[in-house]
């Protein structure tokens, strides 16, 4: 009976020697460079509590989560590494001096599609700054991603810049339920001005309560067209659920109103009239949200031009600048790292599918002839240590890259993988006598730092020689029972067929003068 193959899951790679060489040189590389900057590892669980990428992670991600119960645990493979950074900050490093520059690197898991660039296991390489606020913080770590990027041969990139304030300020104008705003936030880089019915139709179908639109409700930011009845429901939504029922209990009996009614207790029904009071239509707000962001895609550019016009776009809205001058200075300070403005696009609908980021966004992109690739983002995230349990909120932000998309970035720049490289010698014995000298041997000429492999099959002398001219081995060290006593090894040059009696004192000398010996 034949044994079907077991294939490899769908979603993974098979990394393969010498590539797989390739990979790890490429991720020492990275976090050297990120070290000269101060930044030091930090090793994380691959497993970690479900409830972690639940409180700020946002949908989206927790949706694409390896996730499952196990003794009544709700655990998951990770699926990024920032969250288990911070959760290492709050369990054990809130007392550090701040800012507290870390790096780590190690796979994370994803149910994605699988094409190219984008698998279901692949590697991050990243850094967090925590304990530092300010558009110079930022600039640092976008700058170091940059310079990232140069040290592995990869200098022709992009930067897009955003800031998530920018949105956020107008949708918590639009007193927006809060959940209608984490799906805008997370999903800014799906609208256009031919996206609005099927964002519509998705928020419908996760939130029914937006059904019923008034076409014709005017913007909220013009104070003058809210009516008292939505002042009044908006209070009852910032009020919170809690407070909002002790406030229309409290306002019932006022005016004289019993609240009991059949079998329901006052509990219920007051439960219930909050429940219907606070979530009303917000069809129309929505749409006003969707214009919006339709409008800060278009106005996206390269600076400094493309300031002068988000400007002009925030001033009709009446929404503060203060987001766009900390892109500014951030921009300024990135010619400071080697990142001319022309490199980088400001784009404020900039989205990057997480909840937690709260200020300056940033993606990566490297450019291969016509295609671009992004291979590192990051962000601003001054919310999340509290979210994770922390005493107070730690202004932090950081980045990662895709350690896949990055090599397969050089490899689109030419860096292909160098074929293997064959052992410097075969250490063989001539019989199995003298096994405990060839491997004594051959832990010698390790320690000298030449690559040695030892013949483990038995071969004898002409199966090793044919073994060594199949491989590519340049050398042959065929230990015998005469040459072991007499303190030396025959030694057979695989290119010339030279075969010669070499001292154990000149061995090193004799294969160092043609191998390249390991450093």
């Amino acid at each position: 009976m034949t044994t079907s193959e077991i294939e490899r899951v769908r979603g993974t790679a098979d990394v393969l020697p010498p590539e797989q060489t390739c990979v790890q040189r490429l991720e020492r590389q990275m976090l050297a460079h990120f070290a000269a900057s101060g930044y030091e590892p930090l090793g994380v669980p691959v497993i970690e509590h479900t409830d972690l990428f639940l409180r700020k992670s946002g949908e989206e991600l927790a949706a694409r989560m390896f996730a499952f119960t196990f003794r009544n645990r709700r655990i998951c493979l990770r699926p990024e590494l920032t969250a288990s950074v911070m959760r290492v900050y709050v369990n054990a490093l809130q007392n550090a001096p701040l800012p507290l520059r870390l790096a780590y690197s190690g796979p994370a898991f994803r149910y994605e599609k699988p094409q190219r660039g984008r698998y279901r296991q692949f590697g991050q390489v990243g850094v967090e700054l925590i304990g530092a606020a300010g558009p110079l913080a930022d600039a640092e770590v976008i700058g170091l991603a940059c310079d990232t990027l140069r040290a592995v041969g990869l200098g022709t990139f992009r930067v897009v810049l955003g800031h998530i304030g920018v949105v956020a300020a107008l949708l918590e104008r639009l007193r927006l339920d809060e959940r209608i705003r984490v799906y805008l936030l997370t999903h800014l880089d799906q609208v256009d001005a031919r996206s609005e019915p099927q964002m519509l139709e998705r928020l419908a179908e996760l939130y029914p309560t937006l059904t019923g639109a008034r076409p014709d409700e005017q913007p909220l930011w013009d104070a003058a067209a809210r009516q008292p009845s939505q002042d009044l429901l908006a209070l009852l939504r910032d009020l919170g659920e809690e407070r909002a029922r002790v406030v229309v209990r409290e306002l019932l009996a006022a005016i004289g109103l019993r609240v009991e009614a059949g079998g329901r207790s006052a509990d219920d029904i007051v439960a219930r009239l909050v429940a219907k009071l606070s979530h009303e239509d917000q069809t129309a707000r929505v749409r006003q949200a969707l214009a919006f962001i339709a409008e800060l895609r278009q106005a996206r550019g390269t600076p400094p031009a493309v300031f002068a016009d988000l400007r002009t776009l925030l001033e009709r809205y009446d929404l503060s600048a203060g987001p766009l001058a900390e892109v500014e200075v951030i921009v300024a300070h990135l010619a400071d790292y080697g990142v001319d403005p022309t490199q980088v696009t400001v784009d404020l609908s900039l989205a990057r599918g997480l909840q937690y980021y709260t200020g300056a966004i940033f993606e990566v992109y490297h450019r291969s002839g016509r295609s671009e690739d992004q291979v590192c983002g990051g962000g601003r995230y001054d919310e999340l240590v509290r979210a994770l349990g922390g005493r107070r909120d730690v202004p932090a932000c950081g980045f990662a890259f895709g350690l896949e998309r990055v090599r397969a970035a050089q490899a689109d720049e030419g860096q292909r993988a160098a074929a293997a490289v064959p052992p410097d010698v075969l250490v063989a014995p001539v019989s199995e006598q003298e096994a405990t000298a060839a491997i004594l041997l051959a832990r010698w000429l390790r320690s000298c730092g030449l690559v040695a492999e030892l013949d483990v099959r038995a071969r004898g002398p002409r199966g090793a020689l044919q073994h060594a001219d199949s491989a590519g081995m340049p050398f042959v060290a065929l230990v015998g029972e005469e040459e072991a006593r007499a303190g030396c090894v025959r030694l057979r040059d695989m290119a010339t067929r030279v075969e010669r009696l070499v001292a154990l004192d000149d061995l090193v000398a004799a294969l160092a003068g043609a191998c390249t010996v390991a450093v």
